[in-house]
Order: structure tokens, then C-alpha cells, then sequence
């Protein structure tokens, strides 16, 4: 028989390589909440849309999008309690598709449609309880993404991250959501010493939501 706890949806939003993941997998690991981990990084999507985004950019962004809603979607149905999902498909519609159509990779119609498709995808989900946006500079977030060796992070153009985290500004300036978190990565490192005193603040806000 499913428990009856209060149903809550967090998402963990941020850059590439700020630590989403990381954070993800300790409040899961802490009993408080069923994490939904990001399978992007697995996906052969993410080296073929570095390689040729004019022909990748919609089709991978319409990938992400549908894998990321069905796994919530999916979590949603069997657990109860709080369920924290690392990257929001807000992201997806609202800075990756807006990247890959500013830089010239998805022509206006592909991003008119990619947008509408993702309107209605966003309404078959709940909409979240709160967003915990991690945010550092775009030095901390390469010198991460070359400490992890994944191959289609060599393949980033060379002002990929710059421009994501111009977009990243933006879309958390309009975030109108109660309860809002935000936490600057270049000061906070959940797995160093001090991190379990920020690990354990974290999760006394995310228990009493």
C-alpha cells in the first residue's frame, strides 16, 4: 500500500557542470526524497548535437524534452513524498532550444514548434514546489567539467557555457515560484568538509516546504 506523504517536486537547476547531479544524489542518498537523475550525458544525442547542431539541435532537444517529462511523469505515478529531479524540462525549453535557435542551429519554425510542443508536454506534469538554482562562474564550471572526462563535454564550442549562463540569468530573473533557493557554487562544495553543514541546511528547508 503507497504512503500518504504530502507529494512535493523540486527541481535542481544550473549550468552545465555546477553540481547538479552531485546534489541530486546526496539528498536522495539521505532518505528524504526519490531522486530523478539526468540520462542526458548517456544518451548519443549529446555527442551528435556538438558535432552538427544544425541537424541535431531540434531533434535532441525534442529527445531530452520527452525522455526528462516521461521519467517525472513516471516517478510521479509510483512514489509519494518529495521527488527531486535534476534539471528541470523548463530548462530545456527555456535556454538549451533558445541556445542552439540564437546560435543558428534551429531556424525560427523548428523553435515555434519546439516551444508550442513543449507547452503542452510541461502541462502533463505538476508544476514544482520550489527550484534550487545553483549557479557559480563559468571558470568553476569548466575547471568541473574537465575534472569529469566526459567526451561530449569536449565538444563544447568555445562560448557554450558563456552563453548558457547569460540565459540561465535570465530565465531565474522571471522565476515567479515561491520558495525559490538559490546557492553560489563557487563558495558552497557539497563533498568537501564543510559541505554535510550545508548538505543538512538544505535538506531542514526542503522538510518543511
Amino acid at each position: 500500500m503507497r504512503s500518504m506523504k504530502k507529494r512535493r517536486l523540486i527541481y535542481v537547476s544550473g549550468n552545465n557542470g555546477v553540481g547538479k547531479t552531485t546534489l541530486t544524489k546526496l539528498i536522495a542518498r539521505a532518505g528524504i526524497g526519490y531522486a530523478v537523475l539526468s540520462v542526458a550525458a548517456r544518451n548519443s544525442y549529446c555527442n551528435e548535437i556538438h558535432k552538427n547542431p544544425k541537424k541535431f539541435a531540434f531533434e535532441a532537444q525534442m529527445a531530452f524534452l520527452a525522455e526528462k517529462i516521461n521519467r517525472i511523469a513516471l516517478c510521479l505515478r509510483r512514489h509519494d513524498g518529495l521527488i527531486i529531479v535534476d534539471r528541470s524540462p523548463y530548462e530545456d525549453a527555456e535556454i538549451f532550444a533558445r541556445y542552439w535557435y540564437e546560435s543558428g542551429a534551429m531556424d525560427e519554425r523548428a523553435f515555434r514548434t519546439y516551444i508550442a510542443v513543449s507547452t503542452i508536454a510541461l502541462q502533463c506534469i505538476p508544476q514544482p514546489n520550489t527550484f534550487i538554482y545553483l549557479h557559480a562562474s563559468v571558470d568553476t564550471l569548466k575547471r568541473r567539467i574537465n575534472a569529469r572526462l566526459r567526451a561530449h563535454e569536449r565538444k563544447y564550442a568555445d562560448n557554450f557555457l558563456s552563453k548558457l549562463q547569460v540565459l540561465y540569468c535570465q530565465w531565474w530573473n522571471r522565476r515567479k515560484a515561491k520558495n525559490l533557493i538559490s546557492i553560489d557554487m563557487d563558495r558552497v562544495d557539497f563533498l568537501a568538509k564543510d559541505g554535510k553543514v550545508h548538505l543538512d541546511s538544505l535538506k531542514r528547508k526542503l522538510r518543511h516546504l
